[in-house]
């Protein structure tokens, strides 16, 4: 393998940013990064994901709206600005 060409395989599997900075400091194993994360357990997810995968890619895309439809940028928000009333709002 010629240089620049390690990984090259395992291009689709990584994000984009993340092959940009590996070229950028290839010596570098992490970066601070200004990022906000959220760990949420959604009751029933399993069962869901179940009984949708039967229906094959309608059930799919059926899965796909239901986590559009329950999660927004406006949730999120206003779960931050009041970690109080979050599990009523959202």
């Amino acid at each position: 393998m010629g240089p620049g060409e390690h990984g090259v395989g395992l291009a689709r599997f990584v994000p984009r940013i993340a092959l940009e900075w590996a070229v950028e400091e290839p010596e570098a194993r992490w970066r601070p990064v200004p990022a906000t994360m959220v760990f949420a357990d959604i009751s029933g997810f399993t069962a869901l994901t179940e009984r949708l995968s039967d229906q094959g890619r309608v059930g799919a895309e059926e899965l796909v709206e239901v986590l559009r439809s329950r999660s927004s940028v406006g949730c999120s928000v206003r779960c931050c600005a009041s970690p109080s009333a979050a599990a009523a709002r959202c």
